[in-house]
């Protein structure tokens, strides 16, 4: 398996060339004028999920910590 993968580095860095001023771009730039928008919009869509994930978790959190807290109370109330 890891001669395989040495195959493919090795290929990869055979076709791998070095970009020079006034070399033709690989990927062109977009003529809309939405540079910045092309490249943020992905980058916000993962952290709107990220943060969705996570909100999701901090509730989590919140009710299990307030149920741990009344638990906690209530015996503390019956040994007293």
């Amino acid at each position: 398996m890891h001669l395989l993968y040495g195959c493919i580095l090795a290929a990869l860095i055979h076709n791998l060339q070095t970009w020079q001023v006034g070399d033709q771009f690989k990927y062109s730039i977009p003529k809309d004028g939405k540079h910045w928008e092309t490249l943020l919009e992905p980058m916000m869509e993962r952290d709107r999920t990220q943060c969705a994930a996570w909100k999701e978790e901090i509730q989590n959190l919140v009710i299990f910590v307030s149920q741990l807290v009344c638990c906690t109370t209530r015996a503390l109330r019956m040994t007293v």
